[in-house]
């Protein structure tokens, strides 16, 4: 069977351009959807980079004034929350309140097994528990409140017990002492 010249000029055409079609739909053009989203990767990071360097160009040194004040904010900061325990300070800050105000009986310990994390608006620190024994007069359990509340150190009174005896009054209290991990 023989296709009459006419429609073979017609139809060979066609089956050609299909045939490049689906070539083109199947295979290259996702090919080349790919790269070009590849093209824009690098023009992205090109971006990111420009800007980078814009910002360090616009960047003003800090100022002698605001470094001071940094570094004091720094050196309160770890104050505050030193760097590892550092207990014998604090058990020097504990006996010192105590003998300054004049209370009698004064014993302190670690807790066993209370050094644990502590995490409160995503800033981790670590803590531990110190019971505190003493007999005082009411003036000087306030003062010695207020000597904790104003130390250098981050200290939290988690507990307070007190006893009424006559003359003074049994104290114990368990406080929280933080420092940076």
């Amino acid at each position: 069977m023989t296709i009459p010249s006419g429609i073979r000029k017609v139809i060979l055409p066609l089956a050609m351009l299909f045939i490049f079609g689906a070539a083109w739909f199947g295979l290259y053009k996702p090919e080349l959807a790919k790269i070009s989203e590849y093209n824009k990767k690098p023009a992205a990071s090109r971006q990111k980079i420009e800007q980078l360097v814009r910002e360090l160009n616009e960047y003003d040194p800090p100022t002698a004034d605001e470094r001071a004040e940094w570094k004091a904010l720094e050196r309160e900061f770890s104050l505050k929350l030193p760097r590892g325990k550092q207990i014998t300070e604090l058990y020097s800050l504990l006996s010192r309140l105590a003998v300054n105000l004049g209370c009698e009986d004064f014993n302190r310990m670690e807790i066993e097994n209370s050094d644990t994390v502590y995490t409160s608006g995503d800033i981790p620190r670590r803590g531990f528990d110190i019971q505190l024994d003493f007999s005082c007069d009411f003036h000087s359990l306030r003062e010695y409140i207020n000597g904790l509340k104003g130390a250098d150190r981050l200290i939290e009174v988690v507990r307070l017990e007190v006893d009424r005896s006559l003359p003074l009054l049994n104290v114990k209290m368990v406080i929280r002492s933080y420092y940076a991990p």
